[in-house]
């Protein structure tokens, strides 16, 4: 397939696999913390208890699974939040690395493109979430939860939260593309300068917020988490997104290019030995420290990000024949993080299904490429025939006489 292509548009293609490869691993995150809930009951005859807020059972069972796959998920599972900052960055890399090769930004055009492909999918999970909930899962809605839940502001009202947990994330990309315009603005004027300026602002606050006692920073905090670290944390995708463009039209990549996938490879490796020593040597002890205090402030922020960047970089050197499969299945994460809680939901609060196979981690992961792959065939078929009529009127012109 190589032969088909030059040297720029392979880039572009391995490029893709990489942010395919990480969007569909982010879900997986996502997906590990979702599930274990409902799971915990049926593998382990346990009630589930938090693992952020009361570590209880879930650190004697996460201790007592000697095989190290099913140890593997537990921690997936423990920090499942991250999945969601993984989303966060890949959001703002991917933005940025679409806006380097059209060489121009578009107002406009930027919010149409986030309106037909996030919130129009977003409307109609929204509406099915109500009318499932209400009919089969007899919750009665309270004032203004459809509303709610069409304006995509579950995160601020718990109660509508409650109807399709994964919905607070919505709320908060929203609130992130408001933003993100000033990135492009910045960076017309003051080039790269402009976005790290941008990038440490933010972050500057959200350390500021987040390590100071005094009034205006717990102000900060109360009423701009998590805006403020998801903002950071996309800005940061933006930068990542930057130097990979420039590095690969650079003069240096020339002389780089005979040890490029080398030098990659061996930082997978690396990487993959250090979270196999880690994952194997990790103790969910309820008094340690960095697992109960300083992993829920800064851990998931770090490890969303070096997670990304390692799955990105082996998705880089997956073969091109499987790039329209990979993108074919990254496009289905979206219609996945909508509706998987509300499946889970209806198969275990509603059918009351006693699902049990031979472990917790590969059933797991049984359970997600049989979905994913059904909510990629979900997708492409809303993506044809809702979605591109959606698009097709959003974009026509009507003249008013």
């Amino acid at each position: 397939m190589n032969n088909h292509f030059d040297d720029g548009e392979i880039i572009k293609m391995r490029l893709s696999n990489g942010i395919s490869l990480a969007r569909i691993f982010a879900m997986l995150w996502i997906f590990s913390i979702n599930l274990l809930p409902f799971a915990f009951g049926i593998y382990y005859n346990r009630s589930y208890e938090y693992a952020l807020e009361n570590n209880g059972n879930f650190i004697e069972l996460a201790n007592s699974n000697a095989w190290f796959a099913d140890k593997i998920y537990f921690f997936f599972a423990f920090s499942g939040w991250t999945g969601v900052i993984l989303f966060v960055f890949l959001s703002g890399f991917s933005m940025w690395l679409s806006i380097l090769n059209l060489r121009k930004f578009d107002l406009k055009i930027f919010f149409l493109k986030r309106f037909n492909s996030v919130y129009v999918p977003y409307f109609f999970a929204a509406m099915v979430t109500f009318f499932l909930a209400v009919i089969f899962l007899h919750r009665m809605p309270g004032d203004y939860d459809f509303i709610a839940l069409l304006m995509g502001a579950s995160k601020l009202v718990s109660r509508v939260q409650a109807y399709n947990s994964p919905f607070w994330f919505i709320t908060l990309i929203f609130s992130c593309y408001l933003f993100f315009p000033i990135i492009p603005a910045i960076y017309s004027r003051f080039r790269l300068v402009g976005i790290m300026l941008v990038s440490a602002t933010s972050l500057g606050i959200w350390f500021y917020a987040w390590g100071s006692s005094n009034y205006l920073a717990q102000a900060f905090k109360a009423s701009m988490y998590p805006i403020i670290p998801f903002f950071a944390i996309m800005c940061l995708g933006v930068i990542a997104a930057h130097s990979i463009y420039n590095y690969f039209g650079s003069d240096f990549r020339k002389k780089f290019k005979k040890y490029e996938n080398s030098f990659i490879k061996a930082v997978i490796i690396f990487a993959l030995v250090f979270l196999y020593v880690f994952f194997d040597t990790l103790s969910f002890d309820s008094k340690d420290q960095w697992i109960v205090s300083a992993w829920v402030v800064n851990g998931k922020y770090i490890l969303g990000i070096v997670a990304g960047i390692i799955v990105m970089a082996i998705g880089y050197f997956l073969p091109l024949r499987y790039y329209f499969l990979t993108r074919y299945l990254s496009r289905g994460t979206f219609a996945f993080f909508l509706y998987h809680y509300l499946a889970i939901l209806f198969v275990f609060d509603y059918l009351k299904l006693n699902i049990i196979g031979y472990r917790i981690s590969v059933d797991f992961i049984a359970l997600y490429l049989i979905m994913l792959v059904g909510f990629s065939f979900f997708q492409s078929f809303f993506d044809k025939i809702i979605g591109k009529k959606i698009k097709k009127f959003s974009e026509k012109e009507y003249i008013i006489n």
